[in-house]
């Protein structure tokens, strides 16, 4: 009956010559915000499966094995999303930068990393800390920072204990006292990861990685 199907010019793309490089950036950038703030509300919605114990509705004993079986996502995402949605459960600031397309997936896991190390100067320092990630986008820039500041945690963590401890060290005040608790800090996170600040969840039971 018809040969030719005809779609009105205004419905058509623009043929790439006719759109701007500055205008396939800027798009792009939209873009990747939104999928930050889908993936911020998919951590919220895994927080509330979680909680609310919806899996095992389905036959799911682990969040993991839903996201993995049901979702189709690998073994490794499914890990890191539980992990990231735990993790943001205690950090009402950077859950608002995330979910407002202000701040990547790969920030905010520097970020709730920085918090595993040191929660209870983490939350303290919170604010700041999210306003120079909003300002430092190369994640390289990003780790380098929170590693300074978890070295001036570290060194001020173990000035005070010393004072409570034994009063004022004279060692304490010697030049360089800073700069040695950093730099043994430093060596205490290569040789020994393991050793880090555990996170305090505030759910009543915490939202489990282990796929079963």
């Amino acid at each position: 009956m018809f040969d030719v199907l005809e779609v009105p010019t205004q419905t058509m793309t623009p043929p790439p010559d006719l759109v701007g490089p500055q205008d396939l950036v800027e798009e792009l950038a939209s873009v990747l915000a939104h999928r930050d703030r889908i993936d911020a509300r998919a951590g919220d919605l895994i927080c509330q499966i979680g909680v609310t114990d919806a899996s095992r509705r389905d036959g799911y004993s682990w969040l993991t094995a839903l996201l993995t079986h049901r979702m189709s996502l690998h073994p490794g995402e499914a890990q890191r999303l539980v992990a990231r949605a735990n993790g943001l459960t205690h950090t009402p600031l950077v859950a608002l930068a995330y979910e407002t397309g202000a701040l990547s997936g790969a920030q905010v896991d520097v970020l709730l990393e920085a918090r595993r190390t040191a929660p209870d100067a983490f939350t303290e320092a919170e604010g700041h800390l999210v306003a120079g990630a909003l300002d430092t986008p190369l994640i390289r820039d990003l780790k380098k920072q929170l590693d300074y500041w978890l070295d001036q945690v570290a060194a001020d963590d173990l000035v005070a204990r010393h004072r409570n401890t034994d009063g004022v060290s004279p060692a304490l005040d010697a030049p360089g006292c800073v700069q040695n608790a950093r730099r043994s800090f430093r060596l205490r996170l290569r040789f020994s990861p393991g050793q880090r600040s555990p996170m305090t969840r505030r759910h009543p039971r915490p939202i489990s990685t282990t796929d079963h």
